[in-house]
């Protein structure tokens, strides 16, 4: 069904429902029930996100002009106007007669109706959690996920999805002959996953430094014979990894920015020398160019049993007192977690990040930047450096 929501739009589809019946029972699951995975309703073209200012400025004119040509084109064809004049003399009779039958109308001139945006009928935004105690130093990892490692997941798996795709596809075809595919901070393993269904038989050697984020991707790979056979995991930090001297692809996604300026510009530069002819590096960067503050903020929620998880984000420029460099910045991840019951926990987690753009890690790899877009409008950068021929 086709529904006009008001003058202006939306338009709304609404499919017919319909299940099948097993001893009057409706069938929910199983072959011939995909039709139920169909949203009950979607607008069509813009969900009347369209401004009054832009309808009354610019539509209706466009309308009128539009109906102008119209009936200019339909002179200069010849057309019949009785055709359409009796429709519309018909629909304007209708007019008349419910006219008549209301009586005249009396002019009701009410007060100007308060804004109100749909913003106010959401329910509020739950208030950004207190800052929780700090955690004890030896939980702690210079490159973050120590105690929120458990978490990782949980944002990681919804921002993978987009990205990993990406990654993959810039790589596909790739001759990976020359030595392995490194990927340097590979956290749990969801883009080493990735890389390794795009690159069938290639080796690849996946760093990652943090112990419970290492212990998830040996899991990973563990268990899947094929990741088994082709991927080596090291425990080492980007600036401590010792490279083959051969590589054919190396893939760094969210690792750039934790380290300084001086062991950032070593690695890139280890790196650009191990490269094969015509391999890339593959960098992923936060979405931040310079240094910025950004407020508490809720990123990501996820429901896992009885138990409700809300991911907490805030930022702000490091103060050169504190050794920050240009773009230095501290990053503060906040879990809260709640249970049915009522009872729940929080933990917070600082690191440290550097805010720089691709076009920087061109200039100090000496490598040729290609931008890649990310599906869904992902805001993380991503790009595919090669040598210039």
């Amino acid at each position: 069904m086709l529904t006009l929501a008001d003058t202006h739009g939306p338009v709304l589809w609404s499919p017919r429902f319909h299940a099948g019946r097993d001893d009057r029972r409706l069938v929910l699951d199983g072959p011939g029930t995909e039709q139920l995975d169909l949203p009950s309703t979607a607008a069509l073209g813009p969900a009347g996100t369209t401004p009054f200012r832009r309808v009354v400025t610019q539509l209706w004119p466009d309308a009128v002009a539009h109906a102008l040509r119209g009936l200019r084109e339909a002179v200069e064809s010849g057309a019949d106007p009785l055709k359409d004049g009796q429709f519309d003399l018909t629909v304007a009779r209708m007019w008349a007669d419910l006219a008549r039958r209301l009586g005249p109308p009396e002019s009701v001139r009410p007060a100007a109706p308060r804004p109100l945006p749909p913003e106010a009928l959401a329910p509020p935004e739950p208030a950004a959690p207190p800052e929780p105690a700090p955690e004890p130093a030896r939980g702690r990892s210079r490159h973050g996920y120590g105690p929120t490692a458990e978490f990782f997941e949980l944002a990681a798996a919804r921002h993978t999805a987009r990205s990993a795709p990406a990654v993959a596809a810039a790589l596909a075809g790739l001759d990976t002959g020359a030595g392995p595919v490194v990927e340097i901070g590979a956290g749990t393993g969801l883009v080493t996953a990735a890389l390794a269904a795009a690159l069938p038989g290639a080796a690849i050697l996946a760093a990652e430094p943090s112990t419970p984020l290492r212990a998830v991707l040996t899991s990973r790979v563990v268990r899947d014979p094929d990741l088994r056979s082709r991927v080596t995991v090291v425990p080492d930090a980007a600036q401590d990894l010792a490279l083959p001297d051969r590589i054919s692809a190396a893939v760094l996604c969210g690792v750039l920015g934790h380290l300084d300026e001086a062991e950032r510009r070593a690695l890139l530069v280890r790196l650009a020398a191990r490269l094969a002819p015509g391999a890339p590096l593959v960098v992923e960067l936060m979405g931040f160019d310079e240094a910025v503050a950004l407020p508490r903020t809720r990123l990501a929620t996820a429901e896992l049993g009885r138990q409700r998880y809300e991911w907490w984000f805030a930022a702000e420029p490091a103060e050169r007192d504190e050794g920050g460099e240009a773009g230095a910045m501290r990053l503060r991840s906040t879990w809260r977690v709640r249970g049915g019951d009522g009872a729940g926990r929080e933990i917070g987690e600082e690191y440290r990040w550097v805010a720089f753009g691709l076009e920087q890690v061109a200039a100090e790899s000496g490598l040729a930047l290609r931008r890649v877009p990310v599906p869904g409008g992902d805001s993380a950068p991503l790009g595919v450096f090669t040598r210039n021929k």
